[in-house]
C-alpha cells in the first residue's frame, strides 16, 4: 500500500482541536466549532487527547461545546476533575518537600507544572487543565549532594535502577530522580531533557532560574517559584527541547503512550500509511499550544512579555524553538509578541520537514554504525554455539 503524505495539522480533528484552542477569541466563534464537531469527527482519537480534553468541558462561564457526543463530554468532566485531584495531591508533595529542604536550610525552587498549580493554587481552571508527570524542582549545583541526603532521609527513593548509575553518570543526567507515579520528583540542578546540552536554552539559564525565585504562599508556607516571564521561556525551551522532538522518527510503534500527545497520535490505521514523525509532531506541538493557553489564561496581566522575550533572546540554538515560537504566534490567538516577526505557517512546516529529514538520516547512521555489529556479533554468537554444540 503507497506511503501517503498529509499537510500538517490538517485532519478534522487536528482541525477541531485549533478550534478549541481559541474558543472565544476567533471571529467564526462557537458556530465554526459546532460546524467542525458536525463534520464527523473520530471522536475516539479527541477524546484521547489527553492535554485538550479538559477544554472540551464547560469553563469559567461558557457552555461545553455544540455537537460533542455526551459520552466525550463526559469523559472531559472526568479528566479535569482527576487532573484538579491528582494536582491537589501534588500540592501536598510540593509542601511536604519544601518543608524537608528549608528544614535542611537548603533553597530550592519549583519549576514546570510545580510552579504553575504553585502559583494558580486556588484557579480551578488552571488546577483542573494542568497535566503533567511529576514534579521537578532546582537547587544550587553545590547543594545537591545535600539536598539528595534531605530527600533520602524522609524516605523519598531513587527511581528504579537509580542507585546502579555512578554518580560521574548521575551528574551527566542533569537530575536526581525518586519515586514513581504520582509521588515522582525530580532534582535539578540543569534542565536535562535535551541531548544537545543547553544550547536550546538561555545563557545562565539554571543561574537565573534560581535568581528570579518569588516566595508564594501556600497553605501558610512558602514555596519558592520562578517569575512569569521566567515561566514561560521554560515552558517553550522545555517544549522545544525534549528530547522526544530527536527520537519521535525511530520511536518503535506499540511501546505504549508515555506523554499526553502519545495517546492522540497512535492507534489509527491511517497513521501508519503517512509520516510517523509528522503525525507525532502535530501531537507534540498541539500539546504545547494547549500547555501555553492555559498557562496565558492563568497568568493575565502578570505576565511580561518583553521580558520572556529577553530571556528567549540569548538562546544559542533556535532551530526547534523558532519553530514553536512561530506556531504559537500564528496559531494562538493572543499570543504575546516573543519573535519580532513570526514566518508564514508553510515556512515554519517546511523547517520542520526538514528536520524531520534531518533525524531520519541520523536515525539510520545510529543503527547502521550500532545495529549491524551487533546483530553481526549476536550471529557469530548463535554460530559459535551450534559448533560447540556439533562437537560435543
Amino acid at each position: 500500500m503507497p506511503w501517503r503524505r498529509r499537510a500538517p495539522l490538517s485532519t478534522p480533528e487536528d482541525r477541531f482541536l485549533l478550534l478549541l484552542l481559541n474558543r472565544g477569541r476567533s471571529r467564526g466563534g462557537d458556530k465554526e466549532l459546532a460546524r467542525a464537531a458536525a463534520r464527523g469527527l473520530d471522536w475516539k482519537r479527541v477524546a484521547r487527547a489527553d492535554f485538550a480534553l479538559p477544554f472540551l468541558c464547560a469553563r469559567a462561564g461558557a457552555p461545553a461545546p455544540e455537537g460533542v457526543p455526551e459520552r466525550v463530554r463526559s469523559a472531559a468532566e472526568a479528566a479535569r476533575l482527576r487532573n484538579a485531584l491528582l494536582n491537589e495531591r501534588r500540592i501536598r508533595l510540593i509542601g511536604r518537600i519544601a518543608g524537608t529542604l528549608r528544614a535542611a536550610g537548603i533553597p530550592v525552587v519549583f519549576v514546570k507544572g510545580a510552579s504553575e498549580i504553585v502559583r494558580f493554587y486556588g484557579s480551578d481552571e488552571h488546577m483542573g487543565a494542568r497535566t503533567m508527570d511529576d514534579v521537578d524542582f532546582f537547587c544550587a549545583p553545590e547543594r545537591v549532594d545535600e539536598a539528595d541526603r534531605a530527600l533520602r532521609a524522609a524516605g523519598h527513593v531513587w527511581f528504579r535502577n537509580y542507585d546502579k548509575y555512578t554518580a560521574a553518570e548521575r551528574w551527566r543526567s542533569g537530575q536526581y530522580v525518586y519515586g514513581r507515579g504520582l509521588e515522582q520528583v525530580e532534582l535539578h540542578w540543569e534542565p536535562s531533557n535535551t541531548a544537545e546540552g543547553m544550547a536550546g536554552y538561555p545563557e545562565g539559564f539554571s543561574a537565573k532560574l534560581r535568581a528570579s525565585a518569588e516566595a508564594v504562599e501556600l497553605r501558610g508556607a512558602e514555596v519558592l517559584v520562578p517569575r512569569p516571564e521566567m515561566m514561560l521561556a521554560y515552558l517553550v525551551c522545555a517544549a522545544s527541547n525534549r528530547g522526544d522532538n530527536a527520537l519521535q522518527v525511530s520511536r518503535r510503534r506499540g511501546t505504549g503512550p508515555l506523554f499526553s500527545w502519545d495517546s492522540y497520535c497512535q492507534d489509527r490505521a491511517q497513521d501508519l500509511l503517512e509520516d510517523a514523525g509528522q503525525v507525532r509532531s502535530d501531537a507534540q506541538q498541539l500539546a504545547f499550544l494547549f500547555r501555553l493557553r492555559a498557562f496565558m489564561d492563568a497568568c493575565g496581566s502578570a505576565l511580561d512579555p518583553r521580558a520572556a522575550r529577553r530571556a528567549l533572546d540569548t538562546v544559542r540554538d533556535r532551530r526547534l524553538l523558532d519553530i514553536y515560537l512561530g506556531l504559537a504566534a500564528r496559531l494562538l490567538e493572543g499570543c504575546p509578541p516573543l519573535l519580532s516577526s513570526a514566518p508564514s505557517l508553510e515556512e515554519l512546516f517546511r523547517r520542520r520537514a526538514e528536520f524531520i529529514a534531518r533525524e531520519k538520516r541520523k536515525a539510520v547512521r545510529y543503527r547502521i554504525v550500532r545495529g549491524i555489529p551487533r546483530r553481526l556479533g549476536a550471529a557469530a554468537g548463535r554460530a559459535l554455539g551450534f559448533v560447540r554444540r556439533l562437537g560435543s
